[in-house]
């Protein structure tokens, strides 16, 4: 992956450069700005590794007077920064309708001294950008922007209420006030220092579906998901890999990679034993691919943790860290990885019945609010936040909730499955492959646009449970049913297997219910982080050493004695382990702030 910083509006060439230079020297990683281009209204640098080809990410016109920067995947035909300055210039506006894939891009129009930032349906590749008087920075790391000399950062109240409440920046907020993202699928224009912003799709601006069976929706959708594998191996090749899990998104997407003829190196993380471990070597050895085991452990999370949170520019909680501990971890993985993103959004994963209804929109947005609200709540930070920083964050998560959210008119589910599409997948999930991104390209599949907006006018009820989607997987790879998954710890297919199973339950539950102390069967998670940050626990003094330091930057927000009583009576559960990893990366991140 390379990087990419811009500046428009006038100044002179030299000083533009040195700027350019600055913000391309920031990247957490140590790649020269291979391309600099600089005259008296716009500038860019291209920051990418020596042996990266630029002509895949930079084109010119033939007169000079246009370019095109592009970061990431357009899957189209010749989907390179060439083809993305032609469709431009043929179509003018509506180009964005023609464009399929995951990337950040810039169009700039000599002609008419206009640039165009630009990014994907679902916003997978972050664009940051700042506004100052006449001129328009922008970069692909927030780090670029606070390199400049002239920003005065100050913490963004907003995107830190988001970030201790729900584990992400809600909206466009960064961490930085003066900084924002460009929005998923937008168009933003700057010409003579005015700035517009244009969407040109939205999960919930779908055709009306027709009124048809079962089967014909999932013969449609067997069709769109075989095509987003099909443009994936058009663009890529066969020679891949892919991170394959217990669950059913990787299941799935091996079993459309098969069908398309490509065999893949399969590779999973975890601990030795653990469901994530065990099923996944058994769905490769079923499938008859290779299969390898990244196994991971404690020690490991201290050792990536810096990296990981530069990378990810501090927007994501320390337990999320494991694709970075999996690749370091795992040997030699291929330059190109399948990944499973998006399969729990995209059929309903948290899709429930009660979302069937008609609501206000504030109830839909405090209903949704609740559901994100994972890590800090209210009487937290009322018990650990300095007096002060408890009366400027105390309703800000909720507020900037509010305002992000939008709800148009229509059913609460839909409302719900374009909010994890747009703000949940990527602020929070997306991020994580910032971790994997300066050393693999990355295949989505299931990010495939022409499959998401397919997916989006499908009836709910249909997705319910992920019904329609293990339906696909069962039509394709029945084999693959009798597999216990993550989900359900169960097999897909009734069979001697999940009988077994079943009975074991059933056997367990009637002892219990007789007052004998048998225990449920124990799901075997990938990673024990509530354990690790536990009193005693592998993680706790590594967790204490950061949050309870002298030095301790949180200390100017949080009460260190409320924080160490806090700390030193963690208890082992989940929103306790979320809450200790979101204050480990806020911790890192500010101390790699020379302006906190």
């Amino acid at each position: 992956m390379v990087e990419l910083v811009l500046i428009a509006g006038p100044m002179e060439p030299a000083r533009r450069r040195e700027l350019l230079e600055r913000m391309a020297a920031a990247s957490p990683l140590p790649w020269p700005a291979r391309f600099v281009y600089a005259d008296e209204e716009v500038g860019f640098a291209v920051v990418a590794p020596a042996e990266h080809p630029l002509d895949p990410v930079l084109a010119w016109d033939e007169a000079g007077e246009h370019f095109a920067l592009l970061q990431g995947e357009l899957l189209i035909e010749g989907g390179e920064a060439a083809r993305l300055l032609a469709l431009s210039q043929r179509y003018g506006s509506s180009f964005t309708q023609r464009l399929n894939g995951d990337f950040a891009a810039a169009l700039w129009d000599g002609k008419e001294a206009r640039l165009t930032l630009l990014t994907d349906h679902l916003g997978m590749h972050p664009l940051y950008y700042h506004l100052r008087g006449p001129h328009l920075f922008a970069g692909t790391r927030l780090a670029h922007l606070l390199a400049l000399p002239d920003l005065h950062p100050t913490l963004d109240k907003r995107a830190l209420a988001s970030f201790l409440a729900v584990e992400y920046p809600v909206g466009e907020a960064t961490l930085v006030e003066e900084v924002a993202l460009v929005p998923p699928a937008t168009r933003l224009s700057w010409k003579g220092g005015m700035m517009r912003l244009e969407s040109y799709w939205h999960p919930w601006a779908i055709s009306p579906s027709p009124m048809q069976g079962r089967e014909r929706w999932l013969e449609g959708l067997l069709h769109y998901l075989r095509e987003a594998v099909a443009r994936q191996a058009r663009k890529f090749g066969k020679h891949a890999g892919l991170l394959l899990s217990g669950g059913l998104d990787s299941r799935l997407l091996l079993a459309l990679m098969a069908e398309e003829g490509i065999h893949p190196e399969t590779f999973t993380f975890g601990l030795r034993g653990s469901d994530d471990v065990r099923w996944g070597r058994e769905v490769a050895r079923r499938m008859g691919v290779p299969h390898q085991v990244a196994v991971l452990h404690p020690s490991h999370l201290p050792r990536v943790a810096e990296q990981a949170v530069a990378l990810t520019d501090g927007m994501t909680g320390a337990i999320h860290f494991h694709l970075l501990w999996g690749r370091q971890e795992g040997g030699n993985w291929p330059s190109l990885l399948y990944l499973g993103y998006l399969g729990g959004a995209l059929f309903s994963r948290y899709l429930t019945p009660l979302l069937w209804g008609r609501y206000t929109t504030t109830d839909v947005r405090r209903y949704l609010f609740r559901q994100a609200n994972v890590v800090f709540r209210r009487e937290d930070l009322e018990r650990l936040l300095t007096p002060h920083w408890y009366g400027s964050l105390r309703d800000r998560a909720w507020e900037t909730f509010r305002d992000a959210v939008a709800v148009p008119q229509g059913d609460a589910a839909q409302v719900a499955l374009a909010f994890d599409l747009w703000q949940r997948q990527r602020r929070f999930i997306a991020s994580g492959h910032r971790l994997l991104r300066p050393w693999h390209r990355l295949a989505l599949p299931y990010a495939d646009r022409e499959l998401v907006s397919y997916v989006q006018r499908i009836p709910p009820g249909l997705l319910l449970n992920r019904g329609l989607m293990i339906e696909a997987l069962l039509r394709i790879s029945p084999e693959l049913g009798h597999i216990p998954y993550t989900g359900t710890r169960l097999p897909l297919i009734s069979s001697l297997r999940s009988v077994a199973m079943r009975a074991d339950r059933q056997l367990r539950w009637r002892l219990r219910s007789l007052g004998l102390e048998v225990p449920p069967p124990k799901a075997r998670p990938y990673a024990e982080y509530d354990r690790w940050f536990a009193v005693g626990g592998a993680l706790h003094r590594w967790a204490r050493s950061l949050l309870l330091a002298p030095d301790t930057r949180l200390h100017t927000i949080f009460d260190a004695g409320a924080l160490e009583r806090w700390l030193d009576g963690a208890r082992g559960d989940r929103r306790t382990t979320r809450q200790i990893g979101v204050l480990l990366s806020l911790e890192i991140w500010m101390r790699q702030q020379s302006w906190l």
